[in-house]
């Protein structure tokens, strides 16, 4: 997976917090970040700051780990940030 996080503004977003929820037929081998965390099926990523119009990416590699049903794998990815808008 490669997980973009746009900041559309008006301020810079402070402390984001990316959670990527790995589907339950992937395990985790490794990522791009530096800085992720992974537990269980959770992956966490605290990009830093992210200026207004500025975006942070990371990859998150996995592998098919059980039988897919109809072919399809589904994870989810939601931002945080101390920042109101």
């Amino acid at each position: 997976y490669v997980v973009t996080v746009e900041n559309l503004g008006p301020d810079a977003a402070a402390n984001p917090v990316v959670t990527l929820t790995l589907d339950g037929e992937v395990a985790y081998i490794s990522d791009s970040c530096g800085v992720g965390v992974v537990s269980g099926n959770l992956f966490t990523w605290e990009p830093g700051s992210i200026a207004f119009g500025a975006t942070a990416s990371c990859t998150v590699t996995v592998t098919a780990s059980g039988t897919f049903v109809d072919g399809t794998v589904t994870s989810l990815a939601e931002v945080t940030t101390t920042t109101d808008d």
